[in-house]
């Protein structure tokens, strides 16, 4: 298994049109192991299946496989990259004694974290809310690093009261920002 290329959101993982993709590209199988690249726009953006799965969203038997482009390189007479497409499953980490979810590598999760915080509070006059709802988070390997993520003012609370106190306020100042 190669390095660091086949983690979560590396250069040579086919995400799918990932949301959030650093390198804002993505890979179309062109036949015979070439492969083209499609630039990730609003209009395609989209969250592969592991992504969701990550976010609690998909139960680990609905993710499928996941694809890396192994050792490619590129044709400049075709214009396309060659390389073997590798099909990995969540559970082939496992088998490989690797938790699958530390597999995916928790810092890169926490940079997409930190980028969607970037994106939901650009000024200070902004608010927002992440919900968490990951029952595990409490006391985890990753909570740290998660938390390390959250802008300096964030408050963190787990009581709904408090979360919807908030919302009925920001609701409120919209409407009277709208009026003006």
């Amino acid at each position: 298994m190669p390095g660091q290329e086949i983690f979560h959101w590396g250069t040579w993982f086919d995400n799918d049109h990932f949301a959030m993709d650093y390198d804002s590209h993505d890979w179309v199988p062109a036949g015979a192991g070439r492969w083209n690249r499609a630039n990730v726009t609003n209009a395609t953006a989209g969250y592969h299946k592991l992504d969701l799965y990550l976010m609690g969203l998909l139960a680990r038997s609905e993710v499928g496989t996941i694809t890396y482009i192994n050792n490619p390189t590129f044709n400049a007479a075709l214009g396309v990259y060659e390389g073997p497409a590798v099909n990995l499953a969540i559970d082939d980490a496992a088998e490989a004694g690797l938790d699958p979810f530390v597999a995916v590598d928790v810092r890169e999760m926490a940079i997409t974290l930190k980028q969607g915080w970037g994106r939901l509070v650009r000024t200070a006059a902004d608010r927002g809310v992440l919900a968490l709802l990951d029952t595990s988070f409490h006391g985890s390997s990753y909570e740290r690093v998660v938390r390390a993520t959250f802008p300096a003012r964030a408050r963190v609370t787990d009581k709904m009261g408090a979360i919807s106190r908030f919302l009925g306020r920001a609701v409120r100042q919209a409407k009277q920002e709208s009026h003006r």
